[in-house]
């Protein structure tokens, strides 16, 4: 089979799963950075949404 040895077979799954762990590593954090900036989008618009005015403080004394 190509001449592969045994390390070399092990060296290359080792590699795969090293890559295989990167890519899914490195997609969750970049799913999650544009989850972070979806929600960070939504929240100016809450206010609107809930207009409680004990929550207000006054300005100017």
């Amino acid at each position: 089979m190509f001449g592969l040895t045994v390390l070399d077979l092990a060296l290359i799954l080792a590699l795969l799963s090293y890559l295989t762990y990167g890519l899914r590593n490195g997609f969750l954090v970049t799913l999650g950075g544009i989850a972070g900036f979806a929600a960070g989008a939504g929240l100016p618009s809450l206010p609107s949404h809930w207009s409680a005015t004990s929550w207000t403080t006054p300005v100017g004394g």
